[in-house]
């Protein structure tokens, strides 16, 4: 059965196989989009159209009624998946999920663009308009496929820098270093500079990692409305 829809393509039915997704972080909402918990994709049993959901750190899920509704978000620099299913199994350390219906969307930055306005460290490497700067700035947001920052010093579209010291979730610390290209130059509302910039090399597990702190993010902000 195939129950995968592709938003681009809704007549053809996109085939996809679900244990592509094994090792995937993900966060499982409800239906109108309340994070209930950050985990990582662990099984799927294709027979009963299962995903094993475990949780992402060490602390204990929040227990939910039997058959409960509820969808799961994969995002990857390719797209992100979409699952709708209903809570089947459920311990104190995963869900078991039965996926009813999947849904393909291409990335779309804007979609998916977490506010931060943090400090970090920038360095300019290669050539370029600004050689030699290695200062602060602050990072205005971030996706999984590039960040915008503002700064005092004049970058130009095509230049390489560093992005450092960067911090984005007080509740993993992780410490991100980031190789990027400047793609772009704007003024907000206050007339301030603002680059946006797309990452370089990113790897696998820097992108799980970057996945994973924008989730929480994102669960933060929902808990303080």
């Amino acid at each position: 059965m195939n129950i995968f829809k592709n938003k681009n393509e809704p007549q053809s039915g996109n085939l996809l196989d679900c244990s592509e997704y094994i090792g995937s972080v993900c966060k499982v909402t409800t239906e109108k989009d309340t994070i209930l918990f950050i985990g990582n994709v662990t099984a799927y049993n294709a027979e009963k159209g299962e995903l094993t959901i475990s949780n992402y750190k060490q602390e204990e899920i929040t227990g939910i009624l039997y058959d409960t509704p509820v969808k799961i978000n994969i995002q990857k620099t390719s797209g992100v998946t979409i699952f709708y299913g209903n809570v089947r199994r459920q311990t104190k350390d995963f869900w078991g999920i039965e996926v009813k219906e999947g849904k393909k969307h291409d990335e779309q930055r804007g979609s998916f663009r977490q506010l931060l306005d943090i400090n970090a460290r920038i360095m300019s490497y290669g050539l370029g308009s600004a050689k030699n700067v290695n200062d602060n700035c602050i990072l205005h947001d971030i996706s999984i496929t590039g960040l915008s920052f503002y700064s005092e010093h004049v970058f130009d579209v095509g230049d390489e820098i560093l992005i450092y010291n960067a911090i984005i979730s007080k509740e993993t610390n992780t410490n991100y270093d980031f190789q990027c290209v400047i793609s772009r130059a704007f003024e907000n509302e206050d007339n301030k500079k603002i680059y946006g910039c797309k990452f370089k090399n990113i790897t696998p597990n820097v992108e799980k990692e970057l996945i994973k702190d924008i989730f929480y993010l994102q669960k933060q902000a929902m808990n303080q409305n």
